[in-house]
């Protein structure tokens, strides 16, 4: 693709209305997974809030313009279809790595046999040191427990990652779309075959959320 055709496309955009929402550099930035130019209504947020935090100190949890204390069922509300959850299943809080954290310290319960972790041999690395740590939590080798599967090519094997689901898993996670291809799993059909055998299964949807439409019905969590 050359720079005429990227401008022709760029002219019948419809989305390119938004451009002058953001502070963009004058250089071409591509940043896939790091951080986006700054919109200019979030800058006039964190301004009103510092201004806040300020002038009120304390009572701004309750008294700002939108009272901080409410902001992560607030901004939950506004991304509920993005997730395809209902009123009140989401919520905003924390990073994904220590949300990561959070929710396999609650749903890794290894018990008898049923010790292992069964994550796709693409893992995000920060996503591999959180589940790696929480094995070691646990009192578990990651080495032995945390179990890579999906085949070795840059395309995730489903048929291999259900396979692998057995009497020994405690727990599978696995992305919604893998992040160095770009492949979108057939997240239903996973979640199917793990509560078929009563195996707790979860997804970490953060290259999906906003790209493609998520409707949940069989997911455990």
């Amino acid at each position: 693709m050359n720079k005429s055709y990227a401008e022709k496309m760029d002219k019948t955009d419809v989305l390119s209305k938004y451009k002058a929402e953001f502070y963009l550099p004058d250089h071409l930035y591509y940043e896939a997974n790091g951080l986006g130019p700054m919109s200019r209504r979030s800058e006039e947020t964190l301004n009103r809030v510092a201004g806040e935090w300020k002038n009120q100190l304390v009572a701004g949890w309750f008294c700002g313009k939108i009272p901080w204390f409410y902001y992560p069922e607030r901004i939950a509300a506004m991304e509920n279809s993005l997730a395809g959850a209902h009123e009140k299943e989401l919520v905003i809080a924390g990073g994904t790595t220590t949300n990561i954290h959070s929710l396999i310290s609650a749903f890794y319960n290894p018990k008898g046999e049923k010790t292992k972790i069964v994550c796709d041999h693409q893992i995000f690395c920060s996503d591999r040191y959180a589940l790696e740590a929480q094995i070691r939590l646990k009192g578990y080798d990651p080495q032995k427990e945390l179990i890579l599967s999906g085949g070795s090519g840059p395309l995730i094997d489903e048929d291999l990652i259900i396979k692998t689901m057995d009497n020994h898993t405690a727990l599978v996670f696995l992305p919604s779309v893998v992040h160095s291809t770009g492949q979108l799993l057939d997240v239903e059909q996973l979640a199917a075959e793990a509560s078929k055998r009563g195996i707790t299964i979860g997804f970490d949807l953060s290259h999906s959320m906003g790209i493609v439409p998520h409707f949940w019905t069989t997911a455990r969590f």
